[in-house]
This record gives C-alpha cells, sequence and structure tokens, in this order.
C-alpha cells in the first residue's frame, strides 16, 4: 500500500504543475504526517521537490518565469533572431510558451503584420501593441509558465491550421526526441505540432541530453532545429544532421 501511495504521487504530479500536501493527506486518507514522510523519502531519490507547503516532480520545479528567461539570454535572443528570419509573408505562426519562444515574440513586434496563434500570456503581452492578429488560446492558467493548457487548449488547436509553428522544450532526450516536465504542457505541444506545416523547435544546447519526464515529440517530426553550439551537443547534432533535420547555429551568424 505505501509504496502505491507513493507511485501515485508521481503519477499525479506527472500532469500537475504541483499538489499541496494537505491535499494529498486527503486523497489518500492518512494524516500530513504520514503524507511527509512519503515526500521526503521521494524527495531523497531526487524525484520531487517540496516548497511552501506544496510538492512537484522535481523536473517541473517551479523556477520562476523571470529566472528562466535571464539564464543563457544571450543564446536565447540569437536563437529568437534567427527564428523570425525564417517566417515568409503570409505565414500564420504558432508559438508556444516559454522563454525562447516569447524573445522571439519580441523579435516580431515590428514585422509585417500577420497572424499568430500562442497559448502564452509573456508572448501575447508582447505583442499587445503590435499590428499583429494575435490569437491567445483558452484553457487552464499554468502559472509557473505563463501559458493555458489542458482540454480547451488542445481543442482550439485542432481547429486551427498555421505554416509554422516554434516549439521549445525543458530538455532532448538523447537523439531520441524532446521533452517537457508537465503532461499538460506537453499535450499542447503535440497539438501544436499537429497543426503546422513546418515545425521548428527552439532550444540553446544546454537542453541536450537534459530530458524532462514527458516525451512530446520524435525528432522525425521535427524539421527544423534552431540552437547554439557547444563540445556537450556536437555529437548529437551530428546523429540528428543524419536524420535528415535541418540545423541551424545561431551562434554561427
Amino acid at each position: 500500500m505505501l509504496e502505491q501511495r507513493k507511485k501515485d504521487i508521481l503519477q499525479r504530479l506527472s500532469y500537475e504543475e504541483y499538489v499541496k500536501v494537505s491535499d494529498l493527506a486527503a486523497t489518500y486518507g492518512v494524516s500530513q504526517v504520514t503524507i511527509r514522510k512519503d515526500i521526503a523519502e521521494l524527495a531523497e531519490k531526487g524525484l520531487l521537490v517540496r516548497y511552501h507547503g506544496k510538492v512537484s516532480l522535481a523536473s517541473a520545479a517551479p523556477i520562476p518565469f523571470s529566472q528562466r528567461q535571464d539564464s543563457n539570454f544571450v543564446k536565447k535572443q540569437r536563437i529568437a533572431k534567427m527564428a523570425v528570419e525564417l517566417i515568409e509573408p503570409g505565414d500564420s505562426v504558432m508559438l508556444d510558451a516559454g522563454t525562447t519562444t516569447t524573445m522571439i515574440a519580441e523579435q516580431l513586434v515590428d514585422r509585417q503584420p500577420m497572424n499568430i496563434i500562442t497559448n502564452s500570456l509573456s508572448a501575447a503581452n508582447c505583442l499587445d501593441k503590435s499590428s499583429h492578429t494575435v490569437t491567445l488560446l483558452g484553457g487552464i492558467l499554468l502559472s509557473r509558465s505563463k501559458c493555458t493548457v489542458g482540454p480547451v487548449t488542445e481543442s482550439e488547436i485542432a481547429a486551427l491550421e498555421c505554416e509554422k509553428v516554434f516549439i521549445g522544450c525543458t530538455g532532448a532526450r538523447g537523439t531520441v526526441g524532446l521533452t517537457t516536465g508537465v503532461v499538460l504542457e506537453a499535450m499542447v505541444k503535440k497539438a501544436m505540432i499537429s497543426a503546422a506545416k513546418e515545425v521548428i523547435a527552439v532550444f540553446d544546447d544546454s537542453k541536450f541530453d537534459h530530458a524532462g519526464v514527458n516525451l512530446f515529440a520524435d525528432f522525425s517530426q521535427i524539421n527544423t532545429i534552431i540552437t547554439t553550439s557547444s563540445e556537450k551537443s556536437k555529437p548529437f547534432l551530428d546523429e540528428l544532421r543524419k536524420k535528415g533535420i535541418h540545423i541551424i547555429l545561431a551562434d554561427e551568424f
């Protein structure tokens, strides 16, 4: 029973951004002291993190959006500048939620008017005073990522199509595919990929071999990767080129 409860806690956290300790205790009909022992054991194994009476998967720990945006800022900015060069007049574009895609939105502000679809509150806010037609997708607000997720978001995406989607990730699982830390975010990313004629992944070299728990795209689904180079990423990029993926190294321009 004890081991099953721990498995259930991890399963629930794969679908939710965080869960309150009090809610877990109520769900399983045990005291908070008992549930905290379970949490402590899982935390010691590096599977989850605790903060302010809540728990989250370690791979989805709540790093503030502003802090993530500051991380590798110059690399992300170069990637964003390269990304907008791929957009052609008349394109309709989807922007995934993330720090790099928010920077793409910033680069698009003064561009020729186009249709832009996003689930990112940060991207939509950047484009507020632009001349673009911006569609902000509805759904459940995921505060850590400043985005909308869930069945409503997915159904709205399913009714749309676009020329290009720009997708970020928590990490790349070897040369298998792209991952994220929260199932609900993974489902939205999958829907966006299905709605686009061309899929462009945008992430810096720190994401290679730094996988999240939820695989949302096989590399065979990705047309182009815009990234940066390092000794760590070179062998992965060489293998991905062999798979026929167009690789653009933003730090070479």
